[in-house]
């Protein structure tokens, strides 16, 4: 069995909205792939940033949606499996989710949170 190369990344706080993070991620991924990673793993509701109120909201997306799409790319392009959070809609609920996709583009993990602390998720986020 081989190693196994895992890069974290963290955005810029500065960024905002999901098109200037998922270009954010996409220059940062010729790096880390030639670094060796196999898996980069970026922060909980990386998509659309954390503490950013009833942005929330506009931010969702459907599972399969925007965000996943432009993973599913990077992650084949780069050969490289790709860890993301971001905020699912389903119906009427709002989940604060995470999405792993392999180096073939395709899904390998779905989860929503499970448990929600308190503060502000819990005026936003159902249990997963």
């Amino acid at each position: 069995m081989g190693d196994f190369h895992l890069t974290l990344a963290q955005a810029p706080s500065d960024l905002t909205g999901k098109s200037a993070r998922l270009r954010w991620l996409e220059a940062q991924l010729p790096d880390i792939a030639a670094s060796g990673a196999d898996l980069v793993l970026l922060p909980e509701l990386f998509a659309c940033g954390y503490a950013i109120g009833n942005q929330i909201r506009s931010s969702a997306e459907l599972r399969g949606g925007e965000t996943a799409q432009a993973l599913a790319r990077f992650a084949w392009q780069f050969s490289i499996a790709i860890h993301c959070g971001y905020v699912e809609r389903d119906g009427d609920k709002l989940y604060n989710s995470a999405t792993c996709i392999g180096p073939d583009g395709g899904e390998l993990v779905h989860q929503r949170k499970l448990a929600i602390p308190p503060g502000f998720e819990w005026d936003y986020f159902s249990a997963g």
